[in-house]
């Protein structure tokens, strides 16, 4: 079978960006589409040239005020967005539903810290915002000025609305979990940024 496919109308329903101290990063994405057009099948693609970014080097930062500030010893964090898109069907004609709405929107974040000061306890316990950045970078990018590696950098903005301590190999540790809420100085809740080359993926 050779026949292809154009997927139309795609919304991503759920994205989930895992960053871990032990393991590779990991990206879980839920996508739903409109509709599936039939396409001319183009054979012999070229494979798309791409790097490996080392996850388990990502520096993990909570601040009050100045985000990306002071680093912590953070031993994971997950960011999950979820848009819980709904199709809206309608009598136009069409057997494909004619657009899309999103329900209860969330941009949740867990992370899971070390122990080892009173400062996030405080914070918590006071309703601070968390001003949370969490970024991994890779090579630099081939002729960049100035020269800029490529990255991914997570920024998100909220209050954590529970955040227990946990035993985890005979450590202390806390699991601080929060939805994103609008930031004023910032001007959004989260932001998701790729710093990449024209021609290749990080």
């Amino acid at each position: 079978d050779v026949q292809a496919y154009q997927i139309g109308g795609c919304l991503i329903n759920k994205l989930a960006l895992g960053f871990f101290a032990d393991k590779a990063m990991t990206l879980d994405v839920d996508v739903t589409a409109q509709n599936f057009v039939a396409q001319a099948f183009t054979g012999s693609l070229s494979p798309v040239v791409w790097e490996e970014i080392n996850g388990s080097l990502f520096k993990g930062y909570i601040d009050p005020t100045t985000i990306g500030t002071t680093l912590v010893n953070m031993t994971d964090a997950t960011f999950t967005i979820q848009n819980n898109w709904t199709w809206v069907w309608v009598g136009d004609g069409n057997l494909y539903p004619a657009l899309a709405v999103p329900k209860a929107y969330s941009a949740k974040l867990v992370t899971t810290t070390f122990f080892d000061s009173l400062t996030q306890l405080a914070a918590f316990q006071a309703n601070t915002e968390r001003k949370v950045r969490v970024s991994v970078a890779g090579t630099n990018i081939a002729t960049s000025s100035p020269t800029t590696a490529k990255s991914v950098t997570l920024d998100w903005y909220g209050y954590f609305t529970d955040s227990p301590l946990q035993v985890a190999s005979d450590l202390w540790m806390v699991k601080s979990t929060g939805e994103a809420t609008f930031d004023t100085t910032a001007t959004n809740p989260f932001s998701l940024t790729v710093a990449n080359g024209l021609v290749t993926l990080p």
